[in-house]
């Protein structure tokens, strides 16, 4: 299963592959030939090339039918036969829970449960003779406990989520939680633009600026590392795939997220005014949420700016500390740190135009 296009509409599709350069042999004790078709489902997935693959493996149709030929033939076996190996489904839920849940993992199941009863009905349509060729005797001498299980389910599936939710605790972390790094940066430019206000005028300007960014991020460092601890503290799990550093990882992710989304609510406060902020708070918080917490291959291509967002990519790291999803940390910080220096700069940029533009008045006033 993967994401596909027709036309502007995006949604999720199928893709039939070739198996003849997969070597599904080697699943059931042949000899290795071609490309190993687990090994490379299991990379394809985590590479998030695909959301999921269904894999027929080799001999699912053989297996049942030989099986069937030897209790027929008088042999007898003390456990049940499982067809669960005709199919094998591979997916990774962590990837996105709420498009795993919904889509991808109904769908798959979807597919195999239409599948399998068609192939069951074209077994049933060659065993059913040949049990009815047995004798009396012959009949009686079967096991019909293992007949029957083969009989009833020949086929069946097996299912493979390689990097679960297994910790629900990272739900938050990786959703909402990071909302509140958003939410405080807004708090920080109301109090600090009212803490400054009256001195504002007398500081110098290469002061003024060093202070309207060291200060907000001087904040950032302690309220990023506040909500990291506090995901450490509810078992969310940093250390299975990045070992000790990725707490660190996490950590240094919210913070430069939470410096980008400070810098422009440090320029919005002071081109909007603390009363005209709250609605860049509005706006600022829809760009950046209506495109974090949903797959982008399960929304409108519009969305794909999400890619360039200080959120999407806090959210796009968190997943891959905690969960082991595909690696994008070098996007996920490249796109924070040019939101931090370019918010910076911008900020800087805008205080030197405004302490400008207040020298220009005074100097009016004093002349008039």
């Amino acid at each position: 299963m993967e994401a596909s296009t027709t036309g502007e509409k995006f949604h999720l599709g199928w893709e039939p592959l070739d198996s003849d350069i997969y070597d599904l042999s080697e699943g059931v004790g042949g000899s290795p030939r071609g490309v190993n078709a687990f090994e490379w489902a299991q990379a394809a997935v985590l590479n998030e090339d695909y959301y999921g693959i269904i894999i027929a493996n080799a001999n699912a149709t053989l297996a049942p039918m030989h099986l069937l030929d030897t209790i027929l033939n008088g042999s007898s076996n003390n456990l049940p036969y499982d067809g669960s190996g005709a199919l094998t489904l591979i997916y990774t839920e962590a990837r996105n829970f709420d498009t795993y849940d919904q889509w991808i993992q109904p769908g798959m199941f979807s597919l195999s449960s239409k599948t399998l009863p068609l192939a069951a009905t074209a077994f049933a349509k060659v065993a059913y003779p040949r049990i009815g060729a047995l004798s009396t005797e012959s009949y009686i001498s079967v096991n019909h406990t293992y007949l029957a299980s083969i009989v009833a389910s020949p086929f069946g599936v097996s299912s493979w989520n390689i990097r679960p939710l297994d910790a629900f605790a990272g739900i938050a972390a990786t959703t909402i939680g990071m909302l509140y790094l958003l939410i405080f940066t807004f708090f920080i430019s109301i109090f600090w633009n009212a803490a400054r206000g009256p001195i504002e005028s007398k500081i110098p300007l290469k002061q003024l600026i060093a202070l309207r960014i060291g200060v907000p991020v001087f904040q950032y460092v302690f309220i990023s590392l506040s909500i990291s601890l506090l995901s450490l503290a509810f078992g969310v799990p940093f250390s299975r795939f990045y070992g000790r550093g990725g707490f660190v990882i996490f950590w240094l992710s919210n913070f430069l997220t939470q410096w980008g989304l400070g810098m422009m609510m440090e320029v919005a406060i002071s081109l909007l005014g603390p009363k005209g902020t709250p609605f860049f708070l509005i706006f600022w918080v829809i760009i950046n949420v209506s495109v974090a917490f949903l797959d982008m291959g399960d929304q409108s291509h519009f969305y794909a700016y999400g890619f360039i967002v200080p959120v999407f990519n806090a959210v796009d790291a968190a997943k891959s500390v905690a969960f082991g999803t595909k690696n994008h940390l070098g996007q996920n910080f490249g796109v924070n740190i040019a939101w931090s220096v370019g918010g910076s700069l911008l900020l800087a940029a805008v205080t030197a135009c405004q302490r400008k533009r207040a020298v220009k008045r005074g100097r009016r006033e004093k002349s008039s």
